[in-house]
């Protein structure tokens, strides 16, 4: 069983258990959109096309995106240890462009791709912003986000959510 047909196999015996109300998948400040060519690792663009977005459509789920992790920027501190980084927002358009029919729902995780995130929502429809993820999580950020958020989009944002 290829690794693609096992991965399928694995979420939807996840996907009977659990009645999922979308699947997520955290993404580096390195994600691009579409990959470069065919991708024999299994990128992160490859795992997206091959794996998540068909069982998404198939399964009629949104997909839930969150962008812009760094892991392990002080591996001392173990899993304590990751960071942000500024993510190239043309990837995010190119996925939601690409898949229009699939609903995406999506939070970054550094300040500087806020702004353009919240214009992509404006500007696709299958495009849904949600929380102020990890780093982003604090009063003083979640209030600037906020109000940034709905002087561009009004109420069409969701502006926490848990991961509980």
């Amino acid at each position: 069983e290829s690794s693609v047909a096992g991965a399928k196999k694995y979420l939807s015996s996840w996907k009977d258990k659990m009645k999922p109300a979308y699947v997520m998948m955290s993404l580096p400040s390195t994600f691009a959109y579409p990959g470069h060519g065919h991708d024999l690792d299994m990128s992160d663009a490859s795992i997206l096309d091959q794996i998540i977005l068909p069982f998404a459509m198939e399964n009629n789920l949104p997909v839930a995106i969150k962008l812009g992790t760094q892991r392990a920027v002080n591996p001392s501190l173990l899993a304590a240890g990751d960071g942000l980084g500024v993510a190239d927002m043309s990837s995010l358009r190119n996925l939601v462009s690409a898949n229009p029919s699939v609903k995406f729902l999506a939070t970054v995780l550094s300040m500087e791709n806020q702004h353009e995130l919240a214009v992509l929502a404006k500007n696709f429809r299958n495009l849904h912003i949600y929380g102020c993820w990890w780093f982003c999580n604090n009063p003083s950020l979640i209030k600037q986000i906020t109000d940034m958020r709905l002087e561009l989009l009004g109420l069409n944002f969701t502006a926490q959510h848990s991961d509980a």
